[in-house]
């Protein structure tokens, strides 16, 4: 739950606070060491963090990432990105080979931040690359559902500059992005309608519980 996104989040936070430059991303191993650190994007006292939740988990490995909840004013992508590879390494059920499949839902949403494009992108980018490193083997596929037609040539441009085991696993879904625009039946094709609607549920839970200008998820 929430809990489990803030313990991910401080982890983040805290790992980039005291370990910048040192090229190292944060893991489940990491984490553990630094759950109990501070958890405030200002480097305050604890409580809970201070970056709204972005993740979601669902049954047979399925995890839903709204990255419009993303508030660049409060961390870099990297911490965001970091944060959600902790989340999703702690699921991981280390008795099986589970694998794991991302929804990266492109879509604005009321009362979130928002990002534009310029900087959706980089942080799309750099968090599929994050998620690609953890575990590798285990990431079947991530879907960024939906991508207007114009972000298509932008993602191919930056795909090259990814790994190509992770570039093959990633798959574009078109479709209008607003706050209101419903997910494309195309969707279909790589997750069953039952979870598609889930996932629709969250995503209005979500907005409904969270006013213009407030953070948590």
């Amino acid at each position: 739950g929430d809990r489990d996104w803030d313990e991910a989040a401080s982890a983040a936070l805290a790992h980039r606070a005291g370990s910048r430059g040192d090229g190292g991303r944060t893991t489940g191993r990491r984490e553990k060491k630094t759950r109990k650190r501070s958890g405030r994007a200002g480097g305050g006292g604890g409580g809970r963090t201070a970056l709204p939740r972005t993740t979601y988990a669902y049954p047979d490995g399925v995890f839903q990432h709204l990255p419009a909840r993303v508030d660049l004013d409060l961390a870099p992508a990297s911490v965001y990105a970091d944060a959600v590879a902790v989340y999703i390494d702690d699921r991981l059920d280390r008795r099986t080979d589970g694998r794991v499949t991302i929804l990266i839902d492109t879509r604005s949403g009321h009362g979130w931040s928002n990002m534009n494009a310029f900087d959706s992108l980089p942080y799309i980018q750099e968090a599929t690359r994050v998620l690609g490193e953890i575990h590798p083997e285990r990431l079947e596929r991530c879907v960024i559902c939906p991508v207007p037609a114009i972000c298509h040539t932008l993602w191919e441009a930056v795909r090259p500059f990814m790994s190509r085991e992770t570039a093959d696993k990633i798959v574009l879904v078109s479709g209008p992005a607003g706050k209101d625009d419903p997910m494309p039946a195309e969707l279909g094709r790589h997750l069953p309608p039952e979870l598609v609607e889930r996932l629709e549920e969250q995503r209005r839970r979500v907005m409904a519980r969270e006013p213009a200008g407030e953070g948590r998820g």
